[in-house]
This record gives structure tokens, sequence and C-alpha cells, in this order.
């Protein structure tokens, strides 16, 4: 299993951040987030994956579940990243930014294509791949005790 880490991003008013990426389906929208690097820290992953993919250099840590997220890879995943892994165990966290206009840069490292701010309650319609708005809400009911309503 890769270790990874994902960050469910919130700003001051409760919106989450997603970003438009392409993978080997097409582009799709997902919660930012990427593989923890040798000899690194799950903090020390989070805070270089969140600046790569957002530009957002300060945020708050409000917590992370208690238990990874196991994702399977299908053979066609595999392929696509060489067959080095046969699927991930996803350290999730939740962070909050305390500006509600924090300077954004989608794809400091060219894997993103574009970033959205969203209601939480909406972000239905856009995470729609293997299950992450479901994972989504899971992780905020573990760590915040529910998905936040604006």
């Amino acid at each position: 299993m890769r270790p990874k880490v994902r960050a469910t991003i919130f700003d001051d008013k409760w919106h989450v951040l997603l970003c438009r990426v392409p993978n080997h389906y097409g582009v799709i929208w997902e919660i930012p987030g990427g593989g923890i690097d040798p000899g690194e820290t799950s903090e020390v992953a989070l805070a270089r994956e969140i600046w790569e993919e957002t530009g957002i250099r300060s945020f708050n840590i409000l917590g992370k579940t208690l238990h990874p997220t196991h994702e399977i890879w299908d053979d066609d995943m595999k392929a696509s990243v060489r067959g080095t892994f046969d699927g991930q165990a996803i350290i999730e966290y939740v962070v909050q930014l305390s500006s509600s206009n924090p300077k954004l840069t989608p794809g400091v490292s060219g894997e993103v294509a574009e970033l959205m701010w969203i209601d939480p309650l909406k972000a239905k319609n856009f995470l729609i791949y293997r299950d992450q708005y479901e994972i989504f809400v899971r992780i905020c009911v573990e760590v915040l005790g529910s998905v936040p309503i604006i």
C-alpha cells in the first residue's frame, strides 16, 4: 500500500476546497492530497501536498481520522502507476484556513487544473469518483462531529 495524506480543507466560513485533476479515467474533482515521500512524517507531507496542489501555506489542523482509508486499485490504476503499489492507505486530515479569501494557485505541482470553494452539501455533485463523497462525510463526522452546514 502506498502511504498518502488527504486534506479536507475548509475556509473560515466552512466552504470546502475541491481540486479538478486529470487521472486515467478522465478529469475528476477530489479532495487535495498525495503520497508521503520516504522519510516524511504525515504532517510534513500534508503541508507539502497542500502547497503543491493549492499554493496554501498557512492552515490549522483540526484533526485526523483514527484509521486510514484503504483504497484498492484496479488493474488499470496499477498500470498507470507502473504497478508499484496495489492501493493506498490514506491518512485523512481536516484543516481550516483563517481567511475566506486566501490566494490560491492551482497546480503548483502541475497536477491540478482548477480549484473551487463549495458548500459542503453541494460537494455531493462533484465528489463522484470512488465513493469520495461518502468518505468526505465520514471524515467530517469523525473529526468535526458532522458535515458543516453553511
